[in-house]
């Protein structure tokens, strides 16, 4: 059994690149402020919030992820200086700092999620779903393409 079968078995997240087309999205759709930061909850190997923080050179980015061997190939292969990874269940982290928040998450998940984001995000905060939705919140602004996983969701905390 590969490791990434078992992060999947063990977590119930397997790990997806987000396309390019959606990265594309969202660096023409976001401007992150100086000063600001995201979170990428289950970063992956980091592509999302390493594309995001070359076009965002004055935000801080900080990615989650729980399997080891993504982690380290963000760690290696995707470094900036404003960019950190830590490996770390999401649902373990204090989001109350994030200003922006990235998920590409199936949607049980982000039901499970959604009452933690709601405790503890700062009035304002947004958060941008990759393909799927909240069932329980309606997003302020969507991108939708009629092509499989390439739809975004904008939701205001």
């Amino acid at each position: 059994m590969s490791l990434q079968a078992f992060y999947w078995l063990v977590t119930g997240v397997p790990f997806v690149n987000s396309r390019k087309k959606i990265i594309n999205f969202l660096i023409e759709e976001i401007k992150i402020e100086s000063g600001k930061t995201l979170y990428d909850l289950g970063c992956g190997d980091g592509k999302v919030i390493f594309n995001l923080a070359k076009n965002n050179s004055q935000a801080n980015f900080i990615g989650y992820e729980l399997n080891p061997s993504l982690i380290w190939i963000a760690r290696i292969f995707r470094k900036l200086s404003n960019v950190q990874y830590q490996r770390q269940n999401f649902f373990k982290v204090d989001v109350k700092n994030a200003d922006y928040i990235f998920l590409f998450l199936f949607p049980e998940l982000m039901d499970e999620l959604l009452p933690k984001l709601e405790k503890e995000l700062k009035p304002g905060a947004i958060v941008i779903s990759n393909s799927f939705k909240f069932s329980k919140k309606q997003p302020f602004k969507s991108i939708e393409s009629p092509i499989a996983l390439e739809s975004l969701y904008f939701y205001q905390f």
